[in-house]
C-alpha cells in the first residue's frame, strides 16, 4: 500500500541532504578562496597536490596566527565539511547530523570573512590611489 505521507517525508529528507551537501561544498570552496586570497603565494598554492584545505589552513594559521576569529571559523569548516564529498561515500555522513541552519550559518561566516577582506583590499587600493594623486599634486 502506498503511503503518501511517508513518501513526502522521504522526499523532504532527501532534499535536506542535497541542500546540506551543496552547502558543505560551497562552504569549503569559499574557505579555500579566502585562505588563498590571504596567503597570496601562487607558487605555494599550485604546489599542493593533495589535502588542499589542510595545507592551506596550516599555512594560514602560521601566517595569520593573530586572526583568531578567522581561525575559529576555518576550524569549524574543517570539522564540519568533509574534503571529499561524493554520493557514493560515507564522507558526507557527518553532515547528516548537522542542521541545515548550522551549515547556512557557517557558510555565511565564511562569506563575511571574504567580504571583509575584499573591503579591506578595496580600502587599501583607494588609499594608495589617493596617496599617489596627492604626490602628483606636490
Amino acid at each position: 500500500m502506498y503511503n503518501k505521507q511517508r513518501a513526502n517525508k522521504l522526499e523532504l529528507n532527501f532534499i535536506k541532504v542535497e541542500n546540506k551537501i551543496v552547502l558543505s561544498i560551497a562552504t569549503r570552496i569559499n574557505a579555500e578562496v579566502y585562505m588563498i586570497q590571504k596567503i597570496k603565494d601562487p607558487s605555494f598554492v599550485s604546489s599542493i597536490n593533495s589535502n588542499q584545505t589542510g595545507k592551506l589552513f596550516g599555512r594560514f594559521k602560521n601566517n595569520f596566527s593573530r586572526e583568531t576569529e578567522a581561525i575559529k571559523i576555518l576550524e569549524k569548516v574543517n570539522l564540519m565539511t568533509p574534503e571529499n564529498i561524493h554520493l557514493n561515500s560515507f564522507m558526507y555522513e557527518p553532515i547528516l547530523d548537522l542542521s541545515e541552519q548550522h551549515l547556512k550559518d557557517l557558510y555565511k561566516s565564511i562569506k563575511e570573512l571574504i567580504y571583509a577582506e575584499e573591503i579591506t583590499l578595496e580600502n587599501v587600493a583607494v588609499a594608495a590611489e589617493n596617496l599617489e594623486n596627492d604626490q602628483k599634486k606636490h
